[in-house]
């Protein structure tokens, strides 16, 4: 059985994250808890009451979940954005 040392993994992690403003930072602990203040989020601890994407809904009549995956890889509005981090990560 193969063990995994998680302080290795945790320490490799924080350093990096080190290197983030306190505002990156946290962006990416929400990012990688699925608590961004987004809808699905939002509808689980109660303060909307339902978790469509609005700009999908709107603009193509689809009820998809504004899940952290549809906002951040899949959601038509954040095309452009997509684009321009994929260029800056290369």
């Amino acid at each position: 059985m193969v063990r995994i040392n998680l302080n290795y993994l945790y320490k490799k992690f924080r350093k990096w994250k080190n290197g983030l403003s306190r505002n990156q930072g946290s962006i990416l602990i929400q990012l990688r808890s699925g608590h961004l203040p987004i809808n699905t989020y939002l509808k689980k601890i109660q303060k909307c009451k339902d978790n469509p994407c609005e700009w999908c809904k709107e603009r193509e009549g689809w009820l998809i979940p504004k899940t952290v995956n549809h906002f951040t890889l899949d959601c038509p509005a954040y095309k452009e954005e997509r684009e321009e981090m994929k260029q800056k990560l290369g």
